[in-house]
């Protein structure tokens, strides 16, 4: 339900139905949350060819910006091998100016790390670039562009539990961030979990689903 809508800042869900061609449709979508005061999903004239969207998407953490051609805020869409946005201007050349941003796209399972058409990439605060084009990850080829995101990227301690971006493999993860059913939950601000197995009807399952978690509060 929209009952606490209120209290999402700058979140964002999607879901693998996205290109449903029924805007109605509570199933698939991307959705999001707009910083103190909207709920939005992106079946709508300004994204007029939607049934080319794949439910990847950009988000930035000033969203609310209601200037469409400021590069400090908003969020857009890519669909499989074409993309509509202007994000990715002069490779993405003011990374610094973006906090907390992620970008996936559906090729993350991409052998080529080289790649324009795959893989998951980060803009930690105010500081860098990097993908997950690894050796941390030397198995990326089982990994499907799922992901975690905090805020607090930043974080240069790898065991924090206050920071950082992990990736959800299909019907196996790679991460610390559930250690213990997320038991520090309230520690966690502004994150968007999802899985590939979404469709599962089991809301208890860990196999999938759409989680968000509100600041101090899910």
């Amino acid at each position: 339900s929209n009952k606490y809508q209120k209290r999402f800042h700058g979140v964002m869900v999607s879901t693998l139905d996205s290109e449903s061609s029924d805007p109605s449709s509570n199933l698939g979508g991307t959705y999001i949350f707009a910083k103190n005061y909207y709920y939005n999903k992106f079946y709508t004239n300004e994204i007029n060819i939607k049934s080319r969207f794949h439910g990847v998407m950009v988000s930035t953490l000033d969203f609310e910006s209601s200037d469409p051609s400021s590069n400090l805020g908003g969020t857009y869409i890519f669909a499989k091998n074409y993309y509509y946005n202007k994000f990715y201007t002069n490779e993405i050349n003011n990374k610094s100016r973006f906090h907390g941003v992620m970008v996936s796209t559906l090729d993350f399972e991409s052998s080529d790390p080289s790649s324009s058409l795959g893989g998951t990439y980060i803009f930690a605060k105010n500081y860098y670039y990097i993908t997950f084009y690894t050796n941390e990850i030397s198995n990326k080829s089982r990994f499907h562009g799922v992901m975690v995101s905090t805020l607090d990227f930043e974080s240069s301690d790898p065991s924090s539990n206050l920071g950082g971006t992990y990736i959800f493999a299909k019907n196996y993860y790679y991460n610390k961030f559930y250690t213990n059913e997320i038991s520090n939950k309230s520690r966690f601000h502004g994150v968007m979990v999802s899985t590939l197995d979404f469709e599962s009807s089991d809301p208890s399952s860990s196999l999938g689903g759409t989680y968000i978690f509100a600041k101090n509060y899910y």
